[in-house]
């Protein structure tokens, strides 16, 4: 997708720009995320995130789920369980969504909430001064706790650091040795 493309479809709807899958890879030459989004229209967005940026994200997208979660600990248990790759409920391996079209390298993640849900707004800087949405991620709890196990799974194979992650997400790590390095969520 072109970059003109991308600007009018921005200006237009952000629903146009809703990545309905995302295939979450660390790359070690970058020491990046790269997150390969698909658009509706089928067109993927190369979108590549720091450590960093990623970092303040997830602080947010947890403390959401602590404010969301059940009150019942054996409850948030089972949930956490079935987010959880390879869990009863966990997501399924598909196939990756493909590393082609343009990369973007995200400034910026507006982070928006509402009971039911978390949306992710990447930013990008398309011309000098001008930084637009130019994709967005909604996720539901068990969405999120599923991607939220993907990305820690990359975070470690990064090597960063990993004192943000909660125990729950950290235990489960252990379960999840054998799990394939890249994942797939839709």
């Amino acid at each position: 997708m072109s970059d003109a493309r991308l600007c009018a479809a921005a200006g237009k709807r952000a629903e146009a720009l809703e990545l309905q899958r995302l295939t979450t890879v660390y790359h070690p030459l970058e020491d990046r995320m790269r997150l390969s989004g698909q658009l509706p229209s089928g067109e993927v967005v190369l979108l590549w995130v720091t450590q960093r940026l990623l970092s303040r994200v997830v602080a947010h997208l947890l403390a959401w789920l602590e404010q969301h979660s059940c009150a019942d600990a054996g409850q948030t248990e089972v949930v956490q369980s079935l987010a959880r790759p390879g869990g009863p409920g966990g997501a399924a391996p598909e196939t990756p969504v493909p590393a082609s079209g343009r990369p973007f390298l995200v400034e910026s993640i507006d982070f928006s909430s509402s009971a039911q849900a978390v949306r992710l707004g990447f930013k990008v800087t398309l011309t000098p001064g001008e930084i637009k949405e130019i994709a967005s991620l909604s996720l539901r709890q068990t969405a999120l706790r599923q991607w939220l196990n993907i990305l820690y799974a990359q975070w470690r194979q990064a090597g960063w650091p990993e004192a943000l992650w909660p125990g729950w997400m950290t235990g489960a790590a252990a379960l999840m040795v054998a799990e394939p390095a890249r994942r797939v969520l839709h």
